[in-house]
Formats: C-alpha cells, sequence, structure tokens
C-alpha cells in the first residue's frame, strides 16, 4: 500500500491529540466542575419545579378566597333578611320559610368552614414550597461560588496546553491532508470501535493485538493497492 509512513505518521499525531484532549476532560478540576454543574441543573430544575407547583397552589388559595369572600357576602345578606323577617308581621313570611333561610345560613357557614380548612391546607403547602425553595437556593450559594472558581482555573489548565493542542491539531490537519479520502473514511470507521486505527505489522504480527498473521498478509500490504486490516481486530496494517 502506498503512503504507508504518512497514514501511520497521522495515526500517531491523531492518538497523540485524542490523548492530550482525554487527559484535558479528565483532569480533577474538570471532573469537580462537571459534578458542581449536575448539581446545578438539578437544583435549578428543582426550583423551576417548586415555583410552578407554588404559583399553582396559590392560584388555587386565591381562588379559595374569592368563594369564601363571596360566601361570607350571601351569609350576610340572608342573615339581614332573617333579621329583617324574624320581626317582620307574621302573614310577610311563614315559620317554614323563615326556618329554611337560617338553614340556609348554616348551610353557608358549614361551606365557608370547609373552604377554610382548605385554604390553610394550601397556605401550609405554600409555606412549606417556599421554605424548601429558600434551602435549595441557600445550598446552591457555595456551589455556585465553587463552581465559577473551578471554571476560572479549568480555564487556566485549557490555556497552560493551548500551545501544545494547537502544535498537535495543526501537524494533524497537515499529515491529514497527504491521506486519499477513501482511506480516511475507512479510518474514522474504525476509529468508532478501536482506538490507534493503525497498527505496524512486524514479523508478521500485529503490533496493536499481537495477533500472528499468515506470511501472505505481508505480501498483500507491499505489493497490493488496497487496505489490508488484521483479520483479527480489525486495524488497518502498515510496514514501515
Amino acid at each position: 500500500m502506498e503512503k504507508m509512513k504518512e497514514l501511520y505518521d497521522f495515526s500517531k499525531a491523531d492518538a497523540a491529540l485524542d490523548r492530550k484532549l482525554e487527559d484535558l476532560k479528565n483532569t480533577d478540576t474538570r471532573k469537580e466542575l462537571v459534578k458542581n454543574q449536575n448539581f446545578l441543573k438539578a437544583s435549578n430544575k428543582k426550583v423551576e419545579s417548586i415555583q410552578e407547583k407554588s404559583l399553582q397552589v396559590r392560584g388555587e388559595a386565591q381562588n379559595l378566597e374569592k368563594q369564601i369572600k363571596k360566601i361570607e357576602e350571601d351569609y350576610d345578606e340572608l342573615m339581614k333578611d332573617i333579621s329583617y323577617y324574624s320581626e317582620a308581621e307574621d302573614d310577610e313570611v311563614s315559620t317554614e320559610q323563615l326556618n329554611e333561610m337560617k338553614k340556609q345560613a348554616n348551610d353557608l357557614i358549614s361551606k365557608s368552614n370547609k373552604l377554610g380548612e382548605n385554604a390553610k391546607a394550601l397556605l401550609k403547602q405554600i409555606t412549606n414550597a417556599d421554605k424548601e425553595l429558600r434551602d435549595v437556593l441557600q445550598k446552591m450559594i457555595p456551589v455556585k461560588k465553587a463552581y465559577d472558581e473551578l471554571k476560572d482555573k479549568y480555564q487556566e489548565e485549557q490555556n497552560s496546553v493551548g500551545a501544545e493542542t494547537a502544535e498537535l491539531k495543526n501537524e494533524v490537519e497537515k499529515l491529514k491532508s497527504q491521506i486519499s479520502p477513501d482511506i480516511l473514511s475507512e479510518y474514522e470507521r474504525i476509529k468508532g470501535f478501536r482506538r490507534n486505527p493503525v497498527s505496524l505489522l512486524v514479523n508478521n504480527r500485529c503490533q496493536e493485538c499481537n495477533m500472528q498473521l499468515p506470511v501472505s498478509v505481508s505480501a498483500k500490504i507491499t505489493h497490493g493497492t488496497g487496505l489490508v486490516c488484521c483479520e483479527n481486530c480489525g486495524r488497518i496494517l502498515v510496514i514501515l
């Protein structure tokens, strides 16, 4: 296969770049940064949930207050009528009618009391939600502070290896430009399931998986025109 040296050099530079980027992802600073970020995301989601539920409960409480106010107004009007007809002439309203009015008044009191208990329960929910919200926000304060500090520290770490990473990227792109598109396509396919998609073949042995291969494989690589892959690990084989 032509240009085996270029392909091998590209694979080594690409692997070195991957290791450098992987190392940067796996620093203690980034791990802690991600941990704090996940905590803050979960906390923000919880805050939104509490606020949404609290808003719903407040709406229900306000609706109950309106109902109670309307019942109180109806009760006051009914009591005025009862007071009036209790002192009125007998022929204006019957005893049965007056008793029915009193029953309606009692029913209004019962309904108002029941709604009042429901309103108290909703207010208790609101109080608990407010407390839970304060607790969540309070716990977020030190984590947010640590997150901001870690973010700055991680940026410094990135900057410290920035020049080295940029140099590796430039080298990878330079070597990549020397590889044909069809070979690059196969390289990327193998990279999807294997680290180091390219392997040296030394003494008919794949240097990545250590598989001893037939002698004929060397001839295919040396005299062939297409890619030859290890029958065990699937990596592209090259001979230098």
